[in-house]
């Protein structure tokens, strides 16, 4: 199971574009959250209560999270419930391969066995200043970027499927 990419080719490479002129050649910082679940029924109920008790659900997760910051050279954060929860993505990145590390986040969160990604969100930070705003869930992202003129803000969704 994993994720396809619905973009036409040409708004990949339009974003690709947008990411070069935003980041301006410079490295940026990639915070993504990315929500999960196990499907199971106590997901809605357990949200409020933080416990420390290791399921299947998230040994299976740590074990991802430690996959990915080793593929991609990621540092994360966990928080976890026993059939929930989140884990919080951060990499340097570059015009080139931001989008690449984006999905690659999620391909490999969708390779988690009995894990269901609930949503995501996330930005990009050039410096200390904020350039791009990430939302999604399993079936659309959304990128928040500036436009050219600064002014403005331009959205950009890609659909996903599973």
């Amino acid at each position: 199971m994993g994720f396809e990419f619905h973009l036409g080719f040409a708004v990949w490479d339009e974003l690709g574009e947008e990411f070069r002129r935003i980041l301006g050649g410079e490295e940026g910082l990639l915070t993504l959250a990315v929500g999960l679940s196990s499907g199971g029924e106590a997901y809605e109920h357990e949200y409020h209560e933080h416990v420390h008790v290791e399921t299947a659900f998230t040994m299976r997760v740590r074990r991802k999270a430690s996959e990915i910051e080793e593929k991609l050279e990621a540092k994360t954060h966990l928080h976890l419930h026993p059939n929930s929860g989140t884990i919080t993505f951060s990499m340097q990145v570059n015009s080139e391969n931001m989008l690449e590390k984006f999905r690659r986040i999620l391909e490999e969160m969708a390779k988690c066995e009995g894990c269901y990604i609930t949503g995501f969100e996330g930005e990009v930070r050039v410096g200390e200043e904020l350039a791009v705003l990430i939302h999604g869930s399993s079936a659309k992202a959304t990128f928040i970027l500036p436009s050219q003129d600064g002014r403005r803000l331009r959205v950009v969704e890609a659909l996903l499927t599973d």
